[in-house]
């Protein structure tokens, strides 16, 4: 009994010694530092180009309006009849939708009773316009300013004349002002009675004549 009781105790301290070696062969493993792993590199950025915005076409400026020189107004002189005095001031250059460039010729007539406008092209009469009959009654004095306003909404240019007159028979000195409104019509213009009546009480004011035109 006593000899199986210390072969049983050898036995206890033989299993006891092959665990700690065991223990000790996984101990490295365990502590070992983890393996590095590679990150998958970062994707470059994409060079996709981005897709073109639409932006909307850049309109051409037109010309700004502007006072004619002596030397333009000389060879536009000899279209119109002998004695026409021109009023330099108020004669310009100016570009007309569906026109173009052209020049308008503010002047007094040779009989000096009334005004007269001219727009040329090229160098040549494209149109003469006169002023209404009741204005060729009244002595004309000068002409104080002149617009180029679309009146009606259509988009293209009226033509709004400011002048100054002495009025008829019983009014001798008294300067009355008086506006003329010349609409476009197509390619052209055309006198505008109803309208030059009501613009004129504007006064000399061409602005407020042009809205009171509408």
């Amino acid at each position: 009994m006593k000899s199986s009781l210390v072969g049983l105790g050898l036995c206890l301290t033989a299993l006891l010694a092959c665990k700690q070696e065991a223990g000790n062969d996984s101990a490295p493993y365990a502590s070992a530092a983890p393996m590095a792993t590679t990150s998958p590199a970062a994707s470059p950025p994409s060079t996709a180009s981005a897709k073109p915005t639409s932006e909307p076409p850049v309109e051409k400026s037109k010309p700004s309006t502007r006072v004619l020189t002596a030397d333009e107004l000389a060879p536009l002189r000899k279209s119109m009849a002998s004695g026409t005095k021109v009023i330099k001031e108020q004669s310009f250059l100016v570009e007309f939708e569906k026109i173009g460039e052209c020049s308008f010729v503010s002047a007094l007539a040779p009989n000096e009773r009334e005004f007269v406008f001219f727009i040329f092209k090229n160098g040549k009469v494209y149109k003469g316009l006169l002023t209404p009959e009741k204005l060729k009654n009244w002595v004309p004095g000068t002409v104080n300013a002149v617009a180029f306003k679309d009146v009606d909404g259509d988009g293209l240019e009226d033509i709004v004349v400011v002048a100054e007159y002495m009025a008829g028979v019983g009014q001798a000195g008294k300067k009355t002002p008086a506006a003329i409104v010349f609409m476009r019509v197509g390619v052209t213009f055309k006198l505008d009675v109803a309208r030059s009546e009501k613009a004129s009480k504007a006064g000399n004011d061409v602005a407020r004549a042009a809205q009171l035109a509408r």
